[in-house]
C-alpha cells in the first residue's frame, strides 16, 4: 500500500481519535496493518525529529525573540511558562488505576510541557501517573532543573527598575507557573493573597500571562481528538511516543501558518491580535485593576491555610525576585512600557 496512505492514517488516528479500522474505510488499508505502520511512525518520528522541533532556545538571538514579549508584558527575564497537562487513559491496567487516579477522579497520565508565548513548546517530559504531583514532576523535568541549576541562562541578564526609578542589571532566566510548584527563584508564580495593591496587579497580570500554557493544552486536545477522548492504548511508551508526535506537529504547524512570528508586527499599545474584546491599553488596565481588588487582604480578613501534599522547597532568592519583579512592574507600568496584556 501507499506510504501516503498509511501517513494520512496515523494522522486520522491522532486527530480525530477512533479505531484502527476507521481508516480502512477510505484507504482499504486492514486494521492490523494500520495499528503497526502507527506504533512504528509514531516512535521513528518522535526519535528522530522531536531534539530538532521541540528544542527551548539557545543561541542570543532565539533567547532574545522568547524574553522580548514577556518583557513588552511587564516580565523581563520570563522565558516561557509551564506547567503538567493531563490525559485520560481508558485502558490503564486494574494494577496501576490508584497510581494513575489523582483529582481528575478517572485514571491519566500527566506531561510536564514548557512553552513560550506563542505557544510553542519547548520542552516535554515522558509521562508520569497521573496521582503524582507538579512538585514532584518537576524534578525529571530536565530542561526545568537546567535552568533551576544554572546551567541554563544563568549568564542570560535583564534590566529591572528600582524603587527610585535606577535600574539594575539581573543575571539568571526563569520560567512563570502555577502555585504548584517549590518556591524557586528560577519558578515564579502569583500570589494567592496579599495585602499590597501592586503585589495584587502583578500577580493578576502574571496569571493571564500564564495563560499561554493553558492555551496551548486546550488547542492540543481539540486538534488531536486523541488526547481529548482517552487514549485506548496499554503500552505506556507508545502512548508517550504519540504525546511527542502531537508536540513535534504542533511547532510544525505553527510555523507552517505563520503563528510564530504573530507577535512580531504587532502595535502592542493599541492591538489586539484577537480582536475580540477591549484591546486598549486603558481599557486592560481596568481589567486588571477589578481582578486584584479581589485578590488584596483587607484588615481582619482570614485566609483558609490547606496544607501542600509534599514538602514545598524554599529558596530566598525566589522572594528577593519576586518583590524586584513587582517594584519593576510597578514602575514600568506607570511609565506605560507594559504596553498589551493577554
Amino acid at each position: 500500500m501507499p506510504i501516503e496512505l498509511k501517513i494520512l492514517g496515523v494522522l486520522r488516528r491522532l486527530g480525530r481519535g477512533g479505531c484502527f479500522d476507521d481508516a480502512w474505510d477510505g484507504s482499504g488499508i486492514d486494521q492490523e496493518t494500520n495499528r503497526i505502520f502507527f506504533h512504528k511512525f509514531c516512535k521513528l518520528f518522535s526519535e528522530e525529529f522531536f531534539s530538532m522541533y521541540v528544542k527551548p532556545p539557545t543561541t542570543p538571538e532565539e533567547i532574545e525573540r522568547v524574553t522580548r514579549i514577556y518583557k513588552l508584558l511587564g516580565f523581563p527575564g520570563a522565558v516561557g511558562s509551564v506547567d503538567c497537562v493531563h490525559i485520560k487513559w481508558d485502558k490503564c491496567p486494574f494494577g496501576l488505576r490508584s497510581s494513575c487516579k489523582g483529582k481528575e477522579g478517572f485514571p491519566t497520565l500527566s506531561y510536564e510541557v514548557s512553552v513560550d508565548h506563542t505557544k510553542r513548546i519547548l520542552s516535554a517530559t515522558r509521562s508520569h501517573y497521573g496521582a503524582r504531583n507538579d512538585k514532584t514532576i518537576v524534578k525529571y523535568d530536565e530542561h526545568i532543573m537546567n535552568i533551576h541549576n544554572g546551567d541554563l541562562y544563568s549568564d542570560c541578564s535583564y534590566v529591572l527598575y528600582n524603587a527610585d526609578g535606577s535600574v539594575a542589571f539581573i543575571r539568571g532566566l526563569y520560567m512563570i507557573c502555577d502555585g504548584g510548584y517549590h518556591k524557586w527563584r528560577s519558578m515564579q508564580c502569583p500570589l494567592k493573597h496579599t495585602s499590597d495593591s501592586n503585589a495584587a496587579k502583578w500577580s493578576c497580570n502574571l496569571e493571564s500571562v500564564r495563560k499561554d500554557v493553558e492555551d496551548l493544552f486546550g488547542i492540543l486536545k481539540m486538534r488531536f481528538r486523541i488526547l481529548r477522548n482517552g487514549v485506548e492504548l496499554h503500552n505506556q511508551e507508545q502512548i508517550d511516543y504519540c504525546f511527542f508526535t502531537v508536540c513535534i506537529l504542533n511547532n510544525l504547524l505553527l510555523t507552517y501558518d505563520g503563528y510564530d512570528k504573530r507577535w512580531d508586527d504587532v502595535d502592542w499599545k493599541t492591538h489586539d491580535p484577537d480582536a475580540n474584546h477591549d484591546s486598549t491599553f486603558d481599557g486592560q488596565m481596568r481589567k486588571v485593576d477589578r481582578r486584584a481588588r479581589d485578590r488584596v487582604v483587607k484588615s481582619g480578613d482570614l485566609i483558609p491555610f490547606i496544607a501542600d501534599s509534599c514538602e514545598t522547597e524554599i529558596e530566598d532568592d525566589h522572594f528577593t525576585l519576586r518583590e524586584k519583579l513587582i517594584v519593576h512592574y510597578k514602575i514600568a507600568r506607570q511609565k506605560g512600557e507594559v504596553m498589551w496584556l493577554n
